[in-house]
């Protein structure tokens, strides 16, 4: 009770220091304590996974076996595409151009944490024990956009994607497309037998699903505390674009 107690108290002191402040994941208890310290709940953003080594997942035996030729039947009817015009590689670091890319897509968003190069640096290239991959698409040599992905292992030692991140114009279907066939394909080479994505973007959501992705139940919950007035759009959680790259819990 007296950590509870405690916990309270430190939300409601590091409150007073935003305009708006965000709770991405966390657990029943800490969101039951939000919510009674005045914050809202917006619901959970939107999980997909795309099962890329079937006989690994369902053991190919018995039952299981049907549920594996289902999903090879399926993932063939969607088969992401790599689009003309498009070339993606792995890039070690992010450059200037990230600055001058966010600027072109920054008002195709109506809420979204700004994904210029300070924050993906800090994010991506400068977290300590952290690897993630980077994908940079172009068309010629203008940047259209970034994924951004993880290896993991579970407690089974089996291997996993997690797509942590996508910065793009939200209506460049193909940039989006050459993405996510580059980012499978470098998973796959990699064994991972599923690929894991939590996202909230209704055009982007869109396009995974075309490529295989199938909806789950989704758990990260999203909790906001507004601390100003006006603003409104903030509690609606379909204003958000919102990915796992968001919170803690890619890691």
């Amino acid at each position: 009770e007296t950590s509870g107690k405690t916990e309270t108290w430190r939300r409601k002191e590091a409150n007073q220091h935003f305009d708006a402040f965000l709770a991405i994941g966390g657990t029943d208890m800490s969101s039951s304590l939000f919510i009674k310290i005045g914050w809202a709940y917006l619901g959970k953003v939107p999980y997909y996974i795309r099962i890329l080594d079937p006989d690994t997942i369902f053991n190919s035996k018995g039952k299981n076996l049907f549920m594996a030729v289902l999903v090879k039947i399926y993932n063939y009817l969607k088969k992401p595409v790599e689009p003309d015009g498009i070339e993606v590689g792995i890039i070690d670091n992010f450059e200037e151009e990230a600055d001058l890319f966010w600027r072109e897509i920054e008002l195709f968003y109506k809420i979204i944490i700004p994904r210029n190069k300070a924050y993906l640096s800090w994010k991506y290239d400068l977290q300590p024990e952290m690897h993630y991959v980077k994908f940079r698409a172009a068309r010629g040599k203008q940047v259209c956009g970034y994924i951004i992905a993880r290896i993991t292992k579970t407690e089974s030692d089996h291997t996993e994607g997690l797509i942590v991140d996508i910065v793009v114009r939200p209506d460049d279907k193909d940039a989006v497309h050459a993405l996510i066939f580059a980012a499978l394909k470098y998973l796959k080479s990699e064994n991972c037998s599923i690929v894991r994505c939590c996202i909230n973007n209704k055009d982007i959501e869109k396009i995974i699903a075309s490529c295989g992705f199938i909806k789950r139940k989704p758990q990260m919950r999203f909790l906001i505390k507004k601390n100003i007035d006006g603003l409104e759009e903030l509690y609606r959680l379909d204003n958000w674009h919102i990915t796992s790259g968001d919170s803690d819990i890619d890691r």
